[in-house]
């Protein structure tokens, strides 16, 4: 290693560096050089952005593009990753330099411009002769391409400029990685909606890349981003006429929808899109999942999203039918859901609602037990009163006993003195109150 050019590198010295490079005994062999760590004077230049030192360097010819550092960079990956554009295009109009090799992840510069988010520098090396579609749709150890990379990071610019170039190919558009993602599905599960808006304006992006489903639990891209509650993705989606009804109704592995996802996850404005839009049908609505057979309302109210289950009960898609709906595991109702995980905001608003019928509110699941006796039996007292307020409570269990004994034979006093306070204002017989001292 010649230690004294690598330091006028270093330093930025161009003078000493011509200098050097003029002296008699400069040969390429010194030029090419390497320090401990595998770099040329060539690579330090490039990665530290020197354009005027790289030119020289190259003008000497005493100098080789192709080699590599220890971790298999050459001089164009070092500047391409560091954004150095003037260095690129200087690197790019030597005759010696390529664009396909690759590192030890097998990166191309093209994929670390574009990963690292360095739109000028992708510009540069597509619009160089030496960069084809070979190079263009090269993937790296992780199966991405630059396209990819540059989804998945948020770099709508660089996208754009990749989908407007012709050595982009639709076939680059549809691949998927080693997980199973293609360009769009890792844009919409980032939530980097620019980034969707610019595949989905571009004709190289068909109505299949958008309906495609990952390879493992079978997500689409909107289910990825529904789930994950990135709402200006979605909208983007349903706003595409290549995102079809059929997008909409599709279900995973596990048979959830994009609205189950959303509902489950507590997602409020995505399902407010989701539902707002025709392709959001009433069978969507009415779907259930393949684990319990549960609907989106029964997630939502499950889960304590009330919001959620009020946005859905406004909707005329969520009919009678599915707040009634019983799912597989004991046959229990979005209400008894609500009542027994003590969501009194949700049974509120369900009981609220005309599309709850006095006959759901008093039904009983698999084993005989209503939505109050649920609530009672786990002590939620606000969801008891609220229920006894309806006054639909009067459902006898498979024991025979009706809503009123389970109140007062619990062993949660909150609940029970829900139960005797709402009775307050009619005086109880003397027989019955000698028979509640005595349950």
């Amino acid at each position: 290693m010649d230690e004294g050019l690598h330091s006028l590198v270093f330093e930025n010295d161009i003078e000493g560096v011509k200098a050097f490079l003029d002296l008699p005994n400069s040969t390429h062999e010194m030029v090419s050089a390497v320090n401990t760590i595998g770099q040329t004077a060539l690579m330090i230049a490039a990665r530290k952005g020197y354009a005027d030192i790289v030119k020289a360097l190259l003008a000497s010819d005493k100098c080789t593009l192709e080699m590599v550092n220890d971790y298999k960079y050459t001089a164009l990956m070092m500047a391409a990753a560091k954004g150095h554009a003037e260095v690129v295009k200087a690197l790019l109009a030597s005759d010696k330099c390529t664009l396909e090799m690759v590192n030890d992840y097998k990166y191309t510069a093209l994929m670390m411009a574009a990963a690292k988010g360095h739109a000028e520098v992708v510009k540069a090396l597509l619009a160089s002769d030496k960069c084809t579609p070979k190079v263009v749709s090269a993937v790296n150890n992780s199966g991405d391409t630059a396209l990819m990379l540059a989804a998945k990071n948020g770099h709508a610019d660089i996208v754009k400029a990749l989908l407007a170039s012709d050595k982009l190919t639709p076939e680059v558009v549809s691949a998927v990685n080693d997980s199973g993602d293609t360009a769009l599905m890792l844009a919409a599960k980032n939530g980097h909606a620019e980034v969707v808006k610019a595949l989905l304006a571009s004709n190289k992006c068909t109505t299949d890349v958008v309906g495609a489903v990952h390879n493992g639990y079978k997500y689409t891209a909107l289910m990825l981003a529904a789930g994950s509650g990135h709402v200006e993705v979605v909208q983007a989606l349903l706003a595409s006429n290549k995102c079809t009804t059929d997008v909409v109704s599709a279900v995973t592995i596990l048979g959830e929808t994009a609205l189950m996802l959303a509902a489950e996850n507590g997602h409020v404005e995505v399902v407010e899109a989701l539902m707002a839009s025709d392709k959001c049908t009433i069978e969507v609505v009415s779907a259930v999942n393949n684990s319990v057979g549960e609907t989106a309302l029964m997630l939502a109210a499950k889960n304590g999203h009330a919001d959620i289950v009020k946005a859905l009960l406004a909707s005329n898609k969520c009919t009678i039918e599915v707040v009634s709906a019983v799912n597989n595991y004991v046959e229990e109702t979005a209400l008894m859901l609500a009542a027994k995980n003590g969501h009194a905001d949700i049974v509120k608003a369900l009981l609220a609602s005309n599309k709850l019928t006095p006959e759901v509110v008093s039904a009983v699941n698999s084993v005989g037990k209503t939505a109050l006796m649920l609530a009672d039996k786990n002590g939620h007292a606000e969801v008891v009163n609220a229920l006894l307020a309806s006054g639909k409570i009067n459902a006898h269990d498979i024991h025979g006993k009706t809503a009123s004994h389970l109140v007062t034979e619990e062993v949660h006093p909150e609940a029970t003195r829900a139960f005797v306070d709402r009775n307050k204002a009619t005086p109880m017989p003397f027989f019955a109150i000698i028979l509640f001292l005595m349950l």
